[in-house]
């Protein structure tokens, strides 16, 4: 049976409210400049990227047309700031942007720009003041962006040159590219791939609602001349180091097994995607309708690593350890395994190595609805990974894809998602602020179309077994975020 009136989830009805933005509608203050002092400065930064942009054409005349430029300044990464100085009109396109810093993309030699800053010495509005002078009396300085600008920090511009790293990729995608565009920023993406040696045969993909998505390993030099040598880049990331979500689990220490009652037939069935599932698990056979692999050159679903087996049976018995006692299990659902996290015993696999997540999760949920016949299927991930980026709740490739997939067109899809693991407790007066700190969210966990989930404590007595072997005062109440507590030596 489905377990109900669970109290984390009491629902209540929603209620219409009045969009309120929580910003203001001011830009901050604009420096006070000498306007032609100030065009003439910005001008000659300009010549100089169009110099730059110029050798770079001559060494490799396959080079695009575009580049993709910085510019600094206070004020310059406010969005009403950046939409005056980076405007779509002028053949220009924001990608990224920060504090005081903005990162485009720009097709006609910053001829746009030259424009503006033009106007801006020697026109007027008709209140009087510097034409463009919001955007242009800001800029501190103009340059071609960097592997740091790209990346917002994550891949320094010291990387050494032989450093070899995995990175995501983030290239024009969506909608509005045509199948000509597609095939070209593709195969632009392969040429920079092959600059680096010993790389992978393939450059997988994941087309994204706005952003193409590739994954590939590059050297340190490679990163360094990348924003020159692939101006299609929007943003570059460091490929996520995936790893399980540790559980602790219920264990029969007496050695007998209990009977299983699978669900009704109607039941739901979850789809655990994570390290696989061992079907031959007298808990799990009974109720396991399908199986499934999308690791590459894995067919099978066998869980070497056992993490994906523990999550199955929290997902499939709500009461496992009591259950477990008492002799008999009730399913509350059905189960597909779906294998997404592969291990170094794998053929070819290493969990080290650069996977496209967001591309694997995709099939995974695909294959497990094809497995689940006409059952209503809820998608459990309890894998995950840091997050690289400043903002630690920034998006990424994977939650991008969580999100659409849980979007589904529309029609809807549950994507249940690990929230992550806490660092174990020291000391008590840590908690509960080691929960809300590093390593912070983990992704996917940060999509906002799935329901993320953290640990939680039911416990708050110890036994007086628990007691002579050792375990410490209980920190939570029943209810409370879970603690991570080391045991003392």
């Amino acid at each position: 049976m489905i377990v109900s009136d669970l109290p984390l989830l009491a629902l209540r009805q929603a209620k219409r409210e009045q969009f309120v933005t929580r910003r203001s509608a001011r830009s901050p203050e604009v420096p006070h400049r000498d306007r032609r002092q100030q065009a003439a400065i910005v001008l000659a930064q300009i010549d100089a990227v169009t110099q730059q942009i110029a050798e770079v054409r001559h060494e490799r005349p396959d080079t695009e047309t575009s580049a993709i430029v910085t510019a600094v300044g206070p004020g310059l990464g406010d969005p009403m700031v950046s939409r005056k100085l980076v405007s779509s009109s002028s053949g220009s396109e924001l990608l990224v942007s920060d504090d005081g810093r903005v990162t485009f993309r720009v097709t006609d030699n910053l001829g746009g720009l030259r424009k503006k800053v033009l106007a801006y010495a020697a026109e007027d509005t008709a209140k009087g003041n510097p034409r463009f002078r919001d955007p242009i009396a800001r800029i501190d300085e103009v340059t071609l962006a960097s592997i740091a600008d790209l990346s917002l920090g994550e891949i320094r511009n010291d990387v050494p040159d032989d450093d070899l790293v995995w990175v995501e990729i983030w290239t024009r995608g969506g909608a509005r590219l045509s199948s000509e565009e597609q095939r070209s920023i593709d195969a632009a993406v392969m040429a920079f791939a092959s600059l680096t040696e010993n790389r992978a045969a393939a450059v997988p993909v994941f087309r994204g609602p706005e952003r193409d998505v590739h994954v590939l390993q590059a050297s340190g030099a490679a990163l360094k001349a990348l924003p020159a040598l692939l101006p299609d880049a929007a943003e570059v990331h460091l490929a996520p180091t995936v790893f399980p979500i540790v559980l602790a689990e219920a264990q029969d220490a007496a050695g007998e097994l209990a009977e299983v009652d699978p669900p009704p037939e109607g039941a739901i069935v979850v789809a655990v995607h994570d390290s696989g599932i061992d079907s031959t698990h007298p808990y799990i056979s009974p109720i396991l309708v399908g199986a499934g692999s999308v690791v590459p050159g894995v067919l099978g679903s066998a869980d070497t690593d056992g993490h994906g087996t523990q999550m199955a049976g929290v997902v499939a018995y709500s009461a496992l350890a009591d259950g477990i006692s008492g002799g008999i299990l009730h399913a509350d659902a059905w189960l597909v395994a779906m294998r997404l996290l592969e291990t170094a015993a794998d053929a070819g696999g290493d969990p080290e190595r650069g996977v496209l997540w967001a591309e694997r999760t995709a099939e995974s949920v695909d294959v497990a609805e094809s497995l689940s016949g006409d059952r209503p299927v809820v998608h459990n991930i309890s894998i995950g990974a840091d997050i690289p980026a400043v903002g630690k709740t920034d998006r990424t490739s994977w939650s991008v894809a969580a999100d659409v997939l849980a979007w589904n067109g529309g029609r809807g899809r549950l994507l249940v998602v690990a929230s992550g693991n806490a660092d174990t407790m020291t000391d008590p007066a840590d908690y509960p602020y080691v929960n809300l700190g590093p390593p912070h969210l983990q992704q996917p966990g940060q999509a906002w179309n799935v329901l993320t989930v953290g640990g939680y404590t039911a416990l708050e007595t110890l036994t007086a077994e628990d007691a002579a072997m050792g375990y410490p005062t209980p920190l939570a109440a029943a209810g409370q975020l879970s603690p991570h507590r080391a045991l003392p030596e």
